[in-house]
């Protein structure tokens, strides 16, 4: 199961804050606690919404069906039994494409991913564009749907 975070929700903690660019770096160790081996798509745990996957190792696949406007990276894994396996992966904010060329195992150029949805800048929320109603829309339609299902199962 993957989360995803807007990287400039910073700014809720510290309004004065107008985060322009953010760059993370994540890890995971990955074991096959079975007796057997195991193969399968593994997906990062952590994928930043807006951001662009820049570097991962293993080298990844960009997965951005999942959520809107998020590169999951994702990796086809396969482990022998009792095993592990370490995945790095960066990932930067706002998305934006720019140059060429590479930084050796792992890197990927700007534009060159699979799924890479090109030039693009943030359409997040922050200090000056204020808070995105869409979320707070559905959450209260979920909520309601929930509700009058309750009252009419009993």
């Amino acid at each position: 199961m993957a989360s995803w975070f807007m990287p400039n929700e910073i700014e809720v903690l510290n309004p004065s804050l107008d985060l322009k660019y953010w760059k993370g770096t994540f890890g995971f160790t990955l074991i096959n606690l079975d007796e057997e081996s195991v193969s399968g798509i593994v997906r990062a745990p952590i994928a930043p919404a807006n951001s662009k996957l820049i570097y991962s190792s293993p080298k990844a696949f960009v997965d951005d069906d999942l959520f809107v406007s998020t590169q999951v990276a994702a990796w086809d894994v396969t482990m022998e039994p009792e095993t592990s396996q370490r995945f790095v992966y960066t990932y930067e904010w706002p998305a934006k494409v720019s140059g060429n060329g590479s930084r050796g195992s792992g890197y990927y150029p700007p534009g060159t991913l699979y799924g890479a949805t090109g030039t693009s800048e943030a359409s997040t929320s922050g200090a000056k564009t204020g808070a995105p109603y869409g979320p707070l829309v559905i959450g209260v339609l979920v909520t309601a749907a929930a509700v009058a299902y309750t009252r009419i199962m009993r």
